[in-house]
């Protein structure tokens, strides 16, 4: 059943894969063993550390820039160091609070020469899978106000949204029931994915604050829920592709960390369809761990730098960052903050004007008192004083009418 409060929440409840391959090679990581070296250590009872088997990517069998057959050994060994790692827990007097639910978490990394993102980036992306998530996770949709109003709302009960989306908030909603700090902190733990109305997205930073956006896994994804309204067929559609697929930021280092999921769930075609997702000669490393394992490299490049990944100074670099937070806006020089400039980044041009409406106006106030002073200085470098002048024509005034 769903129900439009009046506050203005809406709540429901109920029912090219690339072929070309850089040079590189799989190396091994000398934090790990070998994979004979690893079944030894596995009959040995007094062993204090679990051993990591780095597996070798066989000659002539590629699928793209990693192989198949390599991630698959990768899974099996990361697989064993799970279970390994969990009968040790078992044993040991300490057990750790969270083992059970991260322990088994696979996370891909990729690396490259230079930073992913020169600035703070708040737009998560999505790279989708082919494949069909069978739990479906809970869902909650930022919509603007006045956007869904009764009719639709039976609409979008008698539809599939109706099983994917849990609750849906209007903006009003986030700007009163869920301004105070620990209400915004509870509905972050309440939902596992967060979608919002890409026209709303922009204001949403400062309405949900860091709560939400200094963790990557919960930041609100932009969803185009129609040109003209509302479109539930749309909205579906964007929903199945982000539950399917894998959501993403880019951080501002050399460093990626993509989450997959548990171990359960991954397999060697979700992992080759991520790394596919990214152009294989910007890549300088791959690898695969778990939350607590060492990282197994599916690929390294032979060269992992060149004279184009360096600035030619530290001035060049600080020139570059300063012209970054410069944006002109109808013919005004607008500075803008980090947090700023993320913002413009998720906002469409058409929103750029308003959303940095107060920026504008005082950048076209300042430049209007800097070319007033400009004035002045000209005129006293002219040996014009234009004060002195009136005083003078007001005495004259004065003579005459006595």
């Amino acid at each position: 059943m769903v129900k439009k409060v009046k506050s203005g929440k809406v709540v429901k409840s109920g029912p090219k894969k690339t072929s070309t391959k850089p040079k590189g090679k799989v190396v091994k990581a000398v934090t790990v063993v070998d994979a004979g070296d690893a079944v030894e250590d596995e009959s040995d009872a007094g062993a204090t550390t679990t051993a990591v088997a780095v597996p070798k990517a066989k000659k002539g069998s590629s699928d793209g820039l990693v192989s198949k057959d390599l991630i698959e050994k990768a899974l099996k060994q990361l697989k064993l160091f799970i279970d390994r790692s969990a009968e040790d827990s078992k044993d040991s007097e300490k057990q750790q609070l969270f083992e059970d639910e991260l322990i088994s978490e696979i996370q891909l990394q990729l690396t490259k020469p230079s930073l992913w993102s020169s600035k703070v980036d708040l737009k998560p992306r999505v790279i989708a899978l082919d494949r069909k998530v069978t739990e479906q996770p809970k869902i909650a949709l930022f919509v603007r106000d006045g956007l869904i109003d009764k009719e639709l709302l039976e609409k979008i009960e008698q539809s599939e949204l109706n099983n994917s989306i849990s609750q849906i908030i209007a903006g009003q909603e986030l700007k009163t029931t869920y301004k105070p700090y620990e209400k915004r902190r509870q509905l972050v733990k309440e939902f596992d994915i967060f979608l919002a109305d890409d026209a709303l997205i922009t204001t949403l930073p400062k309405l949900l604050g860091k709560v939400f956006y200094d963790s990557n896994s919960k930041v609100p994804v932009p969803v185009n829920v129609g040109k003209n309204g509302f479109n539930i067929e749309r909205v579906q559609r964007e929903v199945a592709k982000i539950v399917n697929g894998i959501i993403y930021r880019l951080p501002r280092s050399d460093n990626l960390v993509i989450k997959l999921g548990s171990l359960e769930n991954v397999n060697p075609d979700i992992v080759s369809q991520v790394i596919a997702n990214f152009a294989p000669e910007s890549l300088r490393g791959v690898f695969i761990k778990s939350n607590n394992s060492p990282a197994l490299p599916l690929y390294e490049s032979e060269i992992a730098f060149t004279k184009d990944d360096l600035p030619e100074s530290n001035t060049a670099v600080v020139e570059t960052e300063s012209q970054d937070n410069v944006l002109e806006i109808g013919g005004e020089q607008v500075k803008l903050s980090s947090f700023e400039r993320a913002l413009v980044e998720l906002a469409h041009d058409e929103q750029v004007p308003q959303l940095l409406a107060s920026k504008i106006k005082k950048a076209k106030k300042a430049k209007k008192e800097s070319a007033k002073k400009e004035k002045i200085e000209s005129k006293k470098l002219l040996g014009v004083n234009t004060g002195k002048s009136k005083v003078v024509k007001k005495s004259a005034k004065s003579k005459s009418k006595k």
